[in-house]
Parts: structure tokens; sequence; C-alpha cells
């Protein structure tokens, strides 16, 4: 829950990285959320109110959450672009995702390497 609730807390922090739990968990729990509330507000005769509400509620900090999950794969948070192609945009999206999380240079260090030669 603790890892959800740091994608609320960063909401309108576009800087820095989110690794692929954080952003999938946030992803698949506003899915989870949302689904219930479209199911329960339709037949009680409330229209769709709590679910639009919900879902206007998510859109910053969910494009957030995005844009520093392609940072941390190592890609421009420009590619989020991509959203506005139907389809291919969104599988193009998926795709970068799903890419491992970069390690940052500052820890790598200078001209050193991931693996080093054992002698």
């Amino acid at each position: 829950m603790g890892i959800y609730l740091r994608g609320w807390k960063r909401c309108l922090d576009f800087s820095g990285v989110s690794p692929r739990m954080e952003f999938w968990l946030f992803i698949a729990l506003n899915a989870l959320i949302s689904l219930p509330l479209k199911l329960i507000a339709d037949p009680v005769g409330i229209g769709l109110i709590p679910y639009d509400v919900f879902g206007y509620a998510i859109i910053i900090p969910s494009l957030a959450v995005a844009v520093r999950r392609l940072r941390d794969g190592g890609n421009s948070p420009w590619l989020i672009i991509f959203l506005l192609l139907p389809l291919i945009g969104t599988v193009v999206l998926i795709v970068l995702w799903l890419q491992r999380s970069q390690e940052p240079t500052a820890q790598r260090g200078v001209g050193s390497t991931s693996h080093s030669p054992t002698t």
C-alpha cells in the first residue's frame, strides 16, 4: 500500500524516476478502484459521477508516474506523446514501461562497466 501512496504523494512530480513495481501497482490499483465505482454507481441511480470524479482525479498522477517510469527505463519523458496515437502509441508505451530500470551513471562511476572481468 505504501508504494501506491507514494504515487499519490508524488502526483505533481514529473522529475525523478519510478520503478516498475511502483508504476504497475499504481496503474493496477487505480483500475481496481475505478471498476467497482462504475459497476456500483450506475445501477444505484447516481449515474457515473463517482467514477468520473475519480477518473479526472487520476489523470495528472497517472501521467506523472508514467513520465517517471519512462525516465527510469532510460527513455525520454517526451515519449508520453505516443498516448496521442490510438492503439499503436499505447502498445509502444507498454513495451517501454516494461523495460528494466537503468542504473544512473553517477552510481556506476565514470568509465566503469556494469560487469567487470574476473582474473
